[in-house]
C-alpha cells in the first residue's frame, strides 16, 4: 500500500519529490513569536517510522510505495529523479522493517504532460517509460537490491488526447473593453459544468469551428458557458474566425481527462453525453447517456412522474375552494 499522505497536498510537485520545485517565500514575514503558551512543532515521522507501523499492524500489508512528482509534467528528468530517491527510501525501508517478499512495488505515479494548445509538446511515455526503466534498474544494481516491480500512472496521457467536446453556439456579440477595443464573446450551450478546469485554475485548450471550413479573418474572442456565472469562461482570450455565428459547431480539443469526472449539475444543467467512434466500423457508440429532467425527477420521490402530489386546494376569504 502507498504511504500515507496528506489528503490536502495540492497535485502539484512537492518537495519530498522534486526539491527544485519547492516554491520560495514572496513575502518577508518574521517567523512566529514564541509565547509561553505556544511549543514548536515537532518534525515530521521519518517514512520508514511509518512504514513500520504499517508493518506491525495485523489488518494491513506492505507492499510497496508510491511518490507523485506532479502534474502536466514535459521536463522527463523528474521522474528519475524521483525514481533515485524513492529506490534509497526502498532499502532504507527493507534494512529497518521486517517486511517480506511481497514488498515489491515501486509506483512511480504519473503526470506525464499532453498538448493542450498549439505550440505544446506531449511528453513522450514510451521513451520516459524506457528510460525509467533502465534508471531504475541502474540504481538498485548500485544499492544492491532486487529489481523491483515498476508500476505508473499515464492516465492523463491516454485519456486526455482521445477526446473532443463539441458545442453548438448561441448567442454572438461584441463587447466595447478598455481602450475602445472590441472583443468578441460566443455563448455555447456547455461551460463550467462539463469543463471546470478553466474556471477553477485557468485551464487553457485549443478550439476549432468543426462544422464548416472558414477563411474569414480572425478577431479576439471569448468563449463562455451558458451557466449565468462571471467565470463560466472556457476560452479566456484567443483569435477566431469572425464569421462564426449561432448555430456553428466548435470544439475544444484534448477533454478526455478530468473533465467528465469533475463534472456536475451546476445551476442544475444537465450533463452531455459521451460518444464513441469507431475506427474499425466508423460508426458511433453511445457510452453515457446525455442527462434528462426525468434524472433530475428521480431524486425527489415526490416529484417523480406518476408518483407528484396533487395540489391540495386552499380556501379563499368567501369560503370557496380553488385548486
Amino acid at each position: 500500500m502507498p504511504l500515507p499522505r496528506n489528503s490536502a497536498e495540492p497535485k502539484t510537485s512537492s518537495s519530498a519529490s522534486n526539491p527544485a520545485s519547492t516554491p520560495t517565500p514572496t513575502n518577508s514575514s518574521p517567523p512566529p513569536t514564541k509565547t509561553k503558551n505556544s511549543a514548536s512543532p515537532s518534525p515530521p515521522a521519518p517514512p520508514s517510522k511509518a512504514a513500520r507501523r504499517v508493518v506491525e499492524l495485523p489488518n494491513l500489508r506492505l507492499i510497496g510505495l508510491h511518490c507523485h512528482v506532479g502534474s502536466q509534467v514535459f521536463d522527463a528528468e523528474g521522474f528519475s529523479l524521483a525514481a533515485e530517491r524513492i529506490l534509497k527510501l526502498y532499502r532504507t525501508i527493507i534494512e529497518e522493517c521486517e517486511v517480506g517478499e511481497e514488498f515489491n512495488i515501486l509506483n512511480l505515479g504519473g503526470g506525464y504532460g499532453i498538448a493542450y494548445v498549439e505550440g505544446e509538446q506531449p511528453l513522450d511515455v514510451e521513451a520516459v517509460s524506457t528510460d525509467l526503466l533502465q534508471r531504475v534498474n541502474t540504481y538498485a544494481e548500485r544499492l544492491h537490491l532486487t529489481m523491483p516491480f515498476i508500476k505508473v500512472e499515464p492516465g492523463r496521457a491516454i485519456a486526455g488526447p482521445s477526446t473532443v467536446t463539441v458545442y453548438t453556439v448561441g448567442t454572438v456579440k461584441d463587447v466595447t473593453i478598455d481602450g475602445g477595443k472590441t472583443r468578441r464573446y460566443i455563448s455555447v450551450d456547455g461551460g463550467m459544468g462539463d469543463n471546470i478546469r478553466p474556471a477553477l485554475y485557468g485551464a487553457e485548450y485549443d478550439i476549432r469551428l468543426v462544422n464548416r471550413s472558414t477563411d474569414a479573418p480572425l478577431i479576439p474572442t471569448r468563449v463562455v458557458g451558458s451557466h449565468c456565472e462571471s467565470g463560466d469562461i472556457l476560452i479566456n482570450d484567443r483569435n477566431l474566425p469572425e464569421d462564426i455565428r449561432p448555430g456553428d459547431i466548435v470544439a475544444l480539443a484534448a477533454t478526455g481527462a478530468y473533465c467528465y469526472s469533475m463534472s456536475s449539475r451546476y445551476n442544475m444543467m444537465m450533463r452531455p453525453a459521451i460518444v464513441s467512434v469507431g475506427a474499425a466500423d466508423d460508426k458511433a457508440h453511445l457510452m453515457v447517456r446525455r442527462e434528462t429532467l426525468e434524472d433530475f425527477f428521480n431524486l425527489e420521490p415526490n416529484l417523480r412522474p406518476g408518483r407528484r402530489r396533487k395540489a391540495q386546494p386552499t380556501t379563499t376569504h368567501q369560503g370557496s375552494t380553488k385548486p
